[in-house]
């Protein structure tokens, strides 16, 4: 048997996560292995999981995901960083 992607989600919007966390669980190759509410809340939580990809909201209070991916690539060259927004500005697709 294959082994399973994990994923780690971070986004400030409870339903957000939620959502998220049921549209992960219909798929038989990936899981959900830990999730935050804030990149500052992820920086203390990764650590202790075994995360393949992080799935993170560019627009959160404080740390925003952008700067967040920037911090946690120099700590995480391995992990597989997908950030997501609803914005249609050019500037997010950076």
């Amino acid at each position: 048997m294959a082994r399973q992607i994990s994923i780690f989600v971070v986004d400030d919007t409870q339903e957000t996560l939620e959502s998220i966390k049921q549209l992960v669980a219909l798929n038989q190759g990936f899981s959900v292995v830990g999730e935050a509410n804030s990149a500052e809340q992820a920086f203390e939580l990764l650590p202790q999981v075994e995360a393949d990809v992080l799935l993170m909201d560019i627009n959160m209070g404080g740390v925003d995901g952008i700067r967040a991916a920037e911090m946690l690539r120099e700590q995480y060259p391995n992990l597989v960083i997908i950030l997501m927004s609803v914005e249609q500005e050019p500037e997010y697709f950076r």
